[in-house]
């Protein structure tokens, strides 16, 4: 077999800037070419179910949507049963599976934390911070547990003699240490990162003891988490298994490679080969690459170089290594007065891509507001942005008008809480469009503005009741009596000095947004 065949014992590397899904599926495609069934016999593990969806797109779009019998491509770092097919794991990791004790789930893992938060002698913060400190124990909880170090070790993290606030921060602790694994033994569950973790190791002890014959590819992962790590040493040593690194730095010298600090890009890399016994010497390029710009690829590693040795920047010499004018052609700058201006030169940069269909672009952003708005941009031109980081729930139209619906109801609808829930476009209390919009015009000029009502639809009535007689008031008063009966209900439940089951609360507020969704013809559950 050649040394540059997919199924030799090798690690790969496909550098930024190539397009590295692509270069696999056409490689996959490529080497099976003339035989159908062989592609299935590939299994491709991929670091998310996101990247399995791309994956999947690809192959697609490089057969022009004609009939492929795809590999097994399965997602490794959110790993569960459902992945772990018996093609996959084997009968025998199967049965060690079956064994596993399920994980906690989210809700009720926060709900504990904060229970015993809460019975912690001396906190009186109430249960609402004791469930924000739940969220924040559990995201440390679930680093400890992915990087495999033992909660014993918490009570060596700092000295005695040390300051009184962090004895108090390892007392608060404790909880993890000594409360919440009895806890957990008495759910009879496990932590979801402990399952995801044992569930890799049980699959990368199976593939290394049966040592399957069929190409397995581990692609697009840097190891950054033990169990992973541990998965693609083992996949690099099966006889037809290859792992592929998304962007190791080839360019970096070996004084920069060895100051690599954990915070750089590049330190996951260097563990991950450390771990494996590879010399990044040995790391092969991707067969297929593409031609790329090396002069971008170079300064890119030297603009990344550790503190240590960024003193070669004053070196006249060194910058000659590469042309600085080359790499950074086709490069621009645009400083933006403000966000606005920002968000829509990039909506029209997607805009002008999307003209040559053999071209993408992306955005790449911490800041969610922007990227919101560069979705919202694009969409008045019908292009539909992917968002990698997803929409919250209460963004969505959806979500929008089920938090509506409550903020109207608790404060027994002020003005600034009804009106923008029956300008909702889910909003039609049964009746026609036209009618619905005219009412409710009037009803926020004539009623709503100026000084605001009295609580609850009383206080709304009376305030329409000394309007002088005119269609308008009669329109408002049709209005009103379709609204009053939808959203009464849940405003008397949620303003009840008495007690009441949560299970109350969420059915009349579906019950609620049932009813006001309702139109003309269409029942509000269908609409919704």
């Amino acid at each position: 077999m050649s040394d540059t065949a997919l199924t030799d014992r090798t690690i790969w590397n496909i550098p930024a800037g190539q397009p590295f899904a692509r270069l696999i599926a056409h490689s996959l495609i490529n080497e099976t070419r003339g035989q159908p069934d062989a592609l299935s016999d590939y299994t491709v593990l991929l670091p998310t179910r996101r990247a399995c969806r791309t994956f999947q797109t690809i192959f697609l779009q490089i057969t022009e949507g004609k009939p492929l019998l795809l590999p097994k491509i399965q997602p490794f770092g959110d790993i569960d049963e459902q992945d772990l097919s018996l093609a996959l794991a084997g009968k025998d990791a199967l049965n060690e599976i079956l064994h596993l004790p399920p994980s906690i789930s989210p809700l009720r893992r926060r709900i504990l934390l904060a229970k015993a938060i809460n019975a912690i002698e001396g906190f009186t913060s109430g249960f609402d911070q004791a469930i924000a400190l739940a969220d924040a124990l559990a995201q440390f909880m679930d680093q400890i547990i992915v990087e495999g170090l033992n909660f014993s070790a918490l009570a060596d993290l700092v000295p005695e003699e040390f300051a009184n606030h962090w004895q108090i921060t390892l007392d608060f602790l404790k909880i993890l240490s000594e409360h919440w694994p009895s806890v957990l033994k008495e759910e009879g569950v496990i932590e979801a990162a402990d399952r995801r973790n044992r569930l890799m190791r049980i699959l990368a002890d199976h593939w290394h003891e049966k040592k399957p014959k069929n190409p397995i590819i581990a692609a697009g992962s840097t190891g950054s988490i033990p169990a992973t790590s541990h998965l693609l040493n083992v996949v690099s040593q099966l006889p037809n298994g290859s792992v592929v690194l998304p962007g190791l730095d080839l360019f970096i010298d070996n004084e920069s490679w060895n100051a690599l600090e954990p915070n750089h890009p590049q330190y996951g890399f260097r563990v991950l080969l450390k771990d494996m016994g590879v010399d990044r010497e040995a790391v092969k390029l991707w067969p297929t690459l593409k031609e790329s710009n090396k002069d971008r690829a170079i300064l890119a590693s030297d603009l990344m170089r550790p503190a240590e040795t960024s003193s070669q920047w004053a070196k006249k010499e060194h910058f000659q290594s590469y042309n600085l004018g080359q790499a950074l052609q086709n490069a621009s700058l645009l400083e933006a007065p403000s966000q606005r201006e920002e968000a829509a030169a990039i909506a029209l940069k997607f805009r002008e891509t999307l003209e040559d269909p053999e071209k993408t672009a992306v955005l790449i952003t911490p800041d969610r507001k922007l990227a919101r708005r560069v979705s919202a941009l694009c969409a008045r031109w019908e292009i539909e942005v992917n968002d990698s980081a997803g929409t919250k729930l209460n963004a969505t139209p959806i979500g929008t008008y089920m938090s509506l619906i409550c903020d109207a109801a608790q404060t027994q609808i002020k003005p600034l809480a009804l009106l923008p829930l029956l300008k909702h476009e889910y909003a039609h209390a049964g009746l026609k469009t036209d009618k619905y919009e005219i009412a409710l015009s009037h009803l926020e000029k004539e009623n709503l503005r100026g000084l605001k009502p009295a609580p609850g639809f009383s206080g709304l009535k009376a305030r329409i009741a000394e309007m002088d007689e005119t269609d308008s008031k009669d329109q408002i008063n049709a209005f009103i009596d379709a609204v009053e009966p939808i959203l009464e209900p849940l405003i008397t439940i949620m303003n009840d000095e008495n007690p009441h089951q949560f299970k109350e609360f969420l059915e009349m507020h579906i019950h609620t947004a049932e009813k006001l969704a309702c139109t003309e013809n269409v029942s509000g559950e269908d609409y919704l």
